[in-house]
């Protein structure tokens, strides 16, 4: 008889900061913590498992590419669902760990686990991959940590994964013929530009939103607190000041200035060098026109003009940091879901 490990969920792990609260080191939703689960299990010599889901059928929290990882001592993390089917998965991993055979499972309507439902009323199939090649767990890593877009495949009728980084925008997930493909794609990175309480919660709420944030601040003070809870933070000494932004096509950025000298030689190095997916200004309507004016006459294109987001924020007028922060990582997200949308259409 073969033994039961009782699955349980890895906790996320604390910040090696000595900064203030600090942040996860991962998130319990991304593809990084997945395959950091896996190195270090393979490091350890623990048999493991990479669960992908691969169909959806009705409704379902999560979409196709999904992705657990389940170690055969029971510890696991990742999602396919909104919680409530991911221990009963890890415990059908545990046991094709210990066949040491790659399967495909049904969960939720048509499956033959009657007593595993989604709640709402959907299914899925998620493959489940055992013992996955380091080689390729090692450069996910790479790949995700570099911000380099890559593509992992699977025959769910085989047992071999491969990893490729030649994607063109087209590429989305899902099934190709007889091979599932997932891609990955860096997560939003926000680079905040500006001074104050409003660059200070932005940050915050950004970071524990699982955003990767990166600030260029007009003061040290402010520099220091974007520090103190985890961000990258960068002190601008000057208004004309021309430092190295780190934009990258998966890049949002937002000026928060309400001294407004600070920002135009800014905004125009950005538009220039620096195309990001997602511009925004902080300011009035009022505010805004005379900031586009001044654009203008810095000799800037209307058509790069037009890509700024002013005043910032999806709802509004706000009055305090919070509700400005909330507002900007609505629009910032939504931006950026209808960019995917476009892609994968």
């Amino acid at each position: 008889m073969q033994n039961f490990v009782s699955p349980k969920r890895v906790p996320l792990m604390a910040s090696q900061s000595e900064f203030g609260i600090g942040i996860p080191e991962s998130q319990p939703d991304d593809a990084l913590t997945v395959f950091r689960l896996l190195e270090t299990a393979q490091k350890d010599d623990i048999a493991c498992a990479l669960i992908t889901v691969i169909d959806v059928f009705g409704g379902s929290a999560r979409g196709k590419g999904a992705q657990m990882a389940v170690l055969a001592d029971g510890r696991y993390c990742g999602y396919v669902s909104g919680g409530c089917v991911e221990a009963a998965v890890a415990a059908e991993a545990i046991v094709a760990i210990q066949n040491n055979r790659d399967q495909v499972l049904r969960i939720g309507s048509g499956s033959p686990l009657m007593d595993v439902r989604l709640p709402c009323g959907g299914g899925i199939d998620v493959h489940i991959h055992v013992t996955p090649d380091p080689t390729i767990v090692r450069a996910a890593i790479d790949a995700i940590e570099s911000r380099a877009p890559f593509r992992i495949t699977l025959q769910p009728s085989g047992n071999a994964l491969g990893f490729d980084q030649t994607l063109t925008a087209d590429d989305t997930t899902g099934a190709k013929g007889d091979i599932f493909q997932r891609i990955y794609r860096p997560r939003t990175r926000m680079v905040l530009v500006g001074r104050g309480l409003e660059v200070e919660t932005t940050a915050r709420i950004a970071l524990a939103s699982g955003f990767e944030v990166i600030a260029y601040c007009a003061d040290q003070e402010t520099a220091d607190a974007v520090h103190r809870n985890g961000g990258t933070a960068h002190w601008l000494s000057t208004p004309t000041a021309k430092p190295e932004l780190q934009i990258d096509p998966y890049s949002a950025v937002i000026f928060l200035f309400h001294d407004h000298d600070w920002e135009i030689g800014l905004i125009a190095q950005v538009l220039r060098d620096h195309p990001p997916f997602f511009i925004g200004a902080l300011g009035s309507r009022r505010t805004h026109a005379l900031r586009v004016a001044a654009l203008k006459e810095a000799g800037m294109p209307e058509n790069l003009i037009e890509t700024i987001n002013g005043p910032v924020g999806l709802f509004g007028p706000t009055r305090n940091a919070a509700s400005l922060a909330l507002s900007i990582l609505a629009q910032v997200t939504q931006a950026r879901e209808q960019a995917e949308t476009l892609t994968n259409s």
